[in-house]
């Protein structure tokens, strides 16, 4: 078995699946756990073996314990969709497998390098965007104060405006990319991956992050150069998801109100619609195998 470090773990999710895959996931821990206890009381085994996890589902008042407690659950839980056959991994298969194969498949499982897209932290530089430039601008122009003062007045002067004017944009044109990126994405957490010419997307709940998102950033890079498994739920196959509004129709109320969230859908679609190419993962979890 190989050691994990988990970056993102969904354990609700994960716990209302396998509640139903072992009948009960706590009737299983702690037929697991006896297990264990048994084993170490029969024979000095190392310390920090089934000691340890007999004593986290003992003892789950501390967060620390926890988290071993769900790290292990996950272990289990991965282990019983492999040993049914219902886990798809598709790291190694090409584009043709994925697409011939992915639609009989509920659980996948994806090892590649991953890009994390954070809208909220995208948004709130879109915002200052402006005020980055003017500090941007005045730090070089610190840096190149003798240069500067070598210079005549109206030329100093109009280097500086030139220089201030080429790291700022129209007022106007960032509060429409703010408008539309917060109505088709919000703050989401999208993290991508790629296969051949397909792109796999997540969306990770922010509550389930081991760390902060942006610890886990600087950690790991936007762009990672380690590989991260993710396996999760397949949320949106490759097939597109096109909204068919209808244009002058009779009906009632009712009718034209479903009619304007098909419009709203087309909306959406053109913003933030999911690409013919890409598949989109309902994510359980996400670590880096050791």
């Amino acid at each position: 078995m190989k050691l994990k470090s988990f970056i993102y773990l969904d354990k609700d999710k994960m716990y209302s699946i396998s509640s139903q895959m072992f009948e009960g996931i706590a009737q299983e821990l702690l037929r697991e756990e006896m297990h264990e206890n048994t084993e170490n009381e029969s024979q000095d085994g190392p310390i920090f073996s089934g000691r340890v996890l007999a004593d986290v589902v003992k003892n789950t008042t501390k967060s620390t314990e926890k988290k071993f407690l769900h790290d292990y659950s996950f272990t289990l839980f991965e282990k019983e969709l492999n040993d049914r056959n219902i886990l798809l991994d598709i790291s190694d298969l090409n584009e043709t497998e994925i697409e011939e194969k992915i639609e009989n498949f509920s659980f996948i499982k994806v090892t590649k390098e991953v890009t994390f897209n954070d809208h909220l932290k995208l948004q709130d530089f879109f915002s200052k965007f402006n005020q980055f430039g003017t500090a941007i601008s005045r730090m070089i122009l610190i840096a190149k104060k003798e240069e500067l003062e070598a210079m005549g007045h109206q030329k100093r002067t109009q280097y500086i405006k030139e220089h201030d004017s080429a790291l700022h944009q129209d007022p106007k044109f960032l509060e429409s990319f703010l408008l539309l990126s917060k109505q088709g994405f919000n703050d989401n957490f999208e993290v991508s991956q790629t296969i051949d010419n397909l792109l796999i997307t997540s969306y990770w709940n922010r509550d389930y992050l081991r760390e902060n998102e942006n610890l886990i950033i600087r950690k790991y890079s936007r762009k990672t150069n380690v590989k991260v498994s993710i396996i999760g739920t397949v949320a949106q196959y490759l097939q597109a998801n096109e909204a068919a509004p209808k244009e002058n129709f009779e009906g009632d109320l009712s009718a034209h109100m479903r009619n304007m969230f098909e419009h709203l859908a087309n909306v959406e679609h053109s913003i933030s619609g999911k690409s013919t190419n890409e598949i989109v993962i309902d994510p359980i979890a996400a670590y880096i195998e050791l």
